[in-house]
Protein backbone atom coordinates (compact mmCIF):
# COMPACT_ATOMS: atom_id res chain seq x y z
CA UNK A 1 0.00 0.00 0.00
CA UNK A 2 1.27 3.50 -0.97
CA UNK A 3 2.68 5.95 2.42
CA UNK A 4 3.05 9.22 0.14
CA UNK A 5 0.25 11.25 1.26
CA UNK A 6 -1.74 11.59 5.15
CA UNK A 7 -4.47 9.62 3.31
CA UNK A 8 -1.89 6.75 2.19
CA UNK A 9 -0.57 6.49 5.99
CA UNK A 10 -3.92 6.47 7.56
CA UNK A 11 -5.30 3.50 5.90
CA UNK A 12 -1.76 1.61 5.84
CA UNK A 13 -1.98 2.11 9.68
CA UNK A 14 -6.18 1.02 9.52
CA UNK A 15 -5.55 -2.50 7.86
CA UNK A 16 -1.87 -2.93 10.87
CA UNK A 17 -4.12 -1.49 13.26
CA UNK A 18 -6.94 -4.16 12.82
CA UNK A 19 -4.84 -7.06 12.79
CA UNK A 20 -3.30 -5.98 15.82
CA UNK A 21 -6.22 -5.37 17.69
CA UNK A 22 -9.06 -7.73 16.28
CA UNK A 23 -11.31 -4.62 16.59
CA UNK A 24 -14.54 -4.66 15.22
CA UNK A 25 -14.92 -2.23 12.37
CA UNK A 26 -17.33 -0.37 14.42
CA UNK A 27 -15.32 0.34 17.12
CA UNK A 28 -11.96 0.92 15.51
CA UNK A 29 -14.02 3.91 13.45
CA UNK A 30 -15.12 5.33 16.81
CA UNK A 31 -11.98 4.95 18.96
CA UNK A 32 -9.96 7.64 19.66
CA UNK A 33 -5.99 8.24 20.22
CA UNK A 34 -6.36 7.69 24.01
CA UNK A 35 -7.59 4.29 23.21
CA UNK A 36 -4.49 2.61 22.14
CA UNK A 37 -1.89 2.20 25.47
CA UNK A 38 0.80 1.64 23.96
CA UNK A 39 2.98 0.66 26.67
CA UNK A 40 0.39 -1.44 28.07
CA UNK A 41 -0.01 -3.37 24.48
CA UNK A 42 -3.60 -2.87 25.00
CA UNK A 43 -7.01 -1.25 23.56
CA UNK A 44 -9.32 0.21 26.01
CA UNK A 45 -12.92 0.11 23.89
CA UNK A 46 -14.99 2.23 26.70
CA UNK A 47 -18.79 2.18 25.61
CA UNK A 48 -19.48 5.68 26.29
CA UNK A 49 -16.64 6.36 23.84
CA UNK A 50 -16.29 3.43 21.35
CA UNK A 51 -19.15 1.89 20.16
CA UNK A 52 -18.31 -1.49 21.24
CA UNK A 53 -20.63 -4.90 20.97
CA UNK A 54 -23.78 -5.10 23.21
CA UNK A 55 -22.33 -1.29 25.11
CA UNK A 56 -19.32 -3.22 27.43
CA UNK A 57 -16.02 -2.14 28.55
CA UNK A 58 -13.55 -4.24 26.02
CA UNK A 59 -9.75 -4.27 26.98
CA UNK A 60 -8.20 -6.25 24.32
CA UNK A 61 -4.08 -6.95 24.19
CA UNK A 62 -1.96 -6.81 20.87
CA UNK A 63 -2.17 -10.42 18.92
CA UNK A 64 1.58 -11.32 17.75
CA UNK A 65 1.21 -10.02 14.43
CA UNK A 66 4.78 -9.41 14.02
CA UNK A 67 6.97 -6.40 14.83
CA UNK A 68 6.26 -4.45 11.09
CA UNK A 69 3.04 -4.53 11.78
CA UNK A 70 3.74 -3.04 15.53
CA UNK A 71 5.87 -0.91 13.76
CA UNK A 72 3.20 0.44 11.49
CA UNK A 73 0.84 1.29 14.18
CA UNK A 74 3.73 2.84 16.01
CA UNK A 75 4.95 5.09 13.31
CA UNK A 76 1.18 6.32 12.77
CA UNK A 77 0.50 7.22 16.19
CA UNK A 78 3.67 9.18 16.14
CA UNK A 79 3.03 11.02 12.88
CA UNK A 80 -0.73 11.87 14.24
CA UNK A 81 0.62 13.42 17.58
CA UNK A 82 3.64 15.05 16.43
CA UNK A 83 3.40 15.76 12.92
CA UNK A 84 -0.71 16.41 12.50
CA UNK A 85 -0.89 17.47 16.31
CA UNK A 86 -3.67 15.06 16.70
CA UNK A 87 -4.68 15.23 21.12
CA UNK A 88 -5.77 12.22 22.96
CA UNK A 89 -9.25 13.12 22.58
CA UNK A 90 -8.91 12.73 18.49
CA UNK A 91 -10.09 10.46 15.91
CA UNK A 92 -7.62 7.56 16.06
CA UNK A 93 -8.44 7.12 12.27
CA UNK A 94 -10.08 10.09 11.57
CA UNK A 95 -12.66 10.42 8.33
CA UNK A 96 -10.93 12.18 4.72
CA UNK A 97 -10.83 16.42 4.43
CA UNK A 98 -12.11 17.26 0.97
CA UNK A 99 -10.44 20.50 -0.93
CA UNK A 100 -9.55 21.61 -3.78
CA UNK A 101 -6.18 20.15 -5.29
CA UNK A 102 -3.70 22.19 -8.05
CA UNK A 103 -5.89 22.09 -10.30
CA UNK A 104 -8.96 23.58 -8.51
CA UNK A 105 -10.85 19.65 -8.62
CA UNK A 106 -12.43 17.98 -5.35
CA UNK A 107 -10.37 15.87 -4.29
CA UNK A 108 -8.68 14.43 -1.17
CA UNK A 109 -5.93 16.72 0.88
CA UNK A 110 -5.11 15.36 4.12
CA UNK A 111 -7.38 14.56 7.71
CA UNK A 112 -9.88 15.88 9.09
CA UNK A 113 -10.44 15.66 12.67
CA UNK A 114 -13.80 14.02 13.22
CA UNK A 115 -14.92 10.63 12.76
CA UNK A 116 -15.96 8.60 10.29
CA UNK A 117 -19.94 8.31 10.07
CA UNK A 118 -20.05 4.85 9.15
CA UNK A 119 -17.67 1.86 8.91
CA UNK A 120 -18.17 1.92 4.79
CA UNK A 121 -15.02 4.07 4.43
CA UNK A 122 -12.92 1.54 6.29
CA UNK A 123 -13.95 -1.58 4.08
CA UNK A 124 -13.64 0.30 0.99
CA UNK A 125 -9.77 0.82 2.60
CA UNK A 126 -9.83 -2.89 3.26
CA UNK A 127 -10.96 -3.82 -0.31
CA UNK A 128 -9.18 -1.53 -2.42
CA UNK A 129 -5.84 -2.92 -0.69
CA UNK A 130 -6.64 -6.60 -1.44
CA UNK A 131 -8.13 -6.41 -4.96
CA UNK A 132 -5.55 -7.20 -7.58
CA UNK A 133 -4.24 -3.99 -10.20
Amino acid sequence: MPSASAVDRRNRALLAFTLLSGARDGAIITMKVKHVLWAEREVLQDPNEVATKASKMIATWFFPVGQAIEDKVASYLAYLKDELGFLPDDPLFPSTRMGQDDQDNFAPIGLSKTHWARAAPMRKVFKDAFTAR
